[in-house]
Parts: structure tokens; sequence; C-alpha cells
């Protein structure tokens, strides 16, 4: 089953430092996608343990991809908690075949060793989450494809969107959700409904 959430209202980006957002704009919160599996990209990212994480091998979960970046003392760690949230009330069937995919856009800054450290200080589950990092083209590629909005900030920060995107077995987008602190109930439906035809 395949579900979406198309909310055609401004994405604000919201900066993680002092600076104050830019002007909302009104963009149709779409994958350029169409329906396509995301792994035909092939994209490659490194995660926290300096393994290489290839999209395509996490073929035969539902996979919950968001973005982010190490030093964000603001929203980052708001959306790390919503996932957490969004984890903590699926069934232990489901929860077992999640995949959790954060992508930093801090290429320079966010090594492998940093997302290690974030992983110990935010207690991840790295045996399900992976913390990675990539070129900025393909961290750009990945972005544009989900219809992830961010920018970095005159100080070398980012301003960004909160975009939350759970994937299906075939790496199809089945839903999407923007923003934080918003009702988790719909991911965790997706996510069980795409756990649950995958152990058909």
């Amino acid at each position: 089953m395949r579900v979406f959430i198309t909310l055609s209202l401004g994405l604000l980006l919201a900066s993680c430092t002092e600076e104050p957002p830019p002007a909302p704009r009104v963009v149709p919160q779409e994958s350029e996608l169409d329906g396509a599996s995301l792994y035909q990209l092939g994209l490659h990212f490194d995660d926290q343990a300096g393994h290489t994480l290839a999209l395509g091998s996490l073929r035969g979960h539902p996979v919950l991809v968001t973005f982010f970046y190490a030093s964000c003392q603001t929203m980052c760690p708001t959306i790390v908690h919503d996932v957490q949230e969004i984890e903590s009330g699926l069934a232990p069937a489901a929860r077992e075949q999640l995949r959790v995919v954060f992508v930093s856009f801090d290429t320079e800054r966010d090594t492998t060793e940093r997302l290690a450290e974030v992983a110990r200080e935010r207690h991840i589950d790295t045996t399900r989450w992976s913390l990675v990092r990539g070129t900025e083209d393909d961290v750009r590629t990945l972005a544009s494809t989900l219809g992830m909005t961010y920018r970095r900030t005159s100080n070398g920060e980012f301003a960004h969107a909160a975009l939350l995107t759970i994937l299906d077995a075939e790496g199809r987008v089945a839903l999407q959700r923007e923003g934080t602190g918003r009702d988790v109930a719909p991911m965790r439906t997706a996510i069980e409904s795409v756990a649950s035809a995958s152990s058909r």
C-alpha cells in the first residue's frame, strides 16, 4: 500500500543558528521519483563505523530516511527524538525490520568519528540506524530527489527543513512528513504496512 502526504505549503527552512530563517516559499512537497525506486540512483555513503552503506542494500526493509548535521543543537535533536518516538511505538516485528538512515549535510565536519560520537551521545541503536556522510554531490542528489530543502548559512551552519521519508521494501516513497512534533501515528502505520508486506 502506498500512502502519500503531499503538503502544499511553505517549507520554512528552520535555521539551527541565530540567523533568522528565510521567507517561506510555497512549493509542493513531492519527490522527483514518480513512483520509481530510490535505489536506482546507486548512491553510496559512509556510516558512523566507517563502513560503506549502499542504499540498495536496504532493499527488503521499511526504511526511514531523514537529514541532519552533528553540530545542530536545535532542530536536529528534535528530529532524532521524533524518529525515536515513531520507532518506540512500533509493533516488535516492524521495529526489528525498520532501518533508519540519517544523512548529514555537513560533508566537511561530519567525519565518521563525529557521527559515531553523535550515536553515543544520543543513545542511537546502530544495529538498525545508520548515520552517514557522503560527497556533497551525492547528498544534494538524494535531498533534491526526495524534495528536501537546505542551504549553508553565512556562519557555516545550515538552514533546513525537517523531512521524514518512509521507503517501502523496493525503495519507493511510501509516505513523507515535513515538520517536527507532529502526530507520529501515520508514520507508524506506514512502516508497519511495509513491514507486513515484506514478511509475506
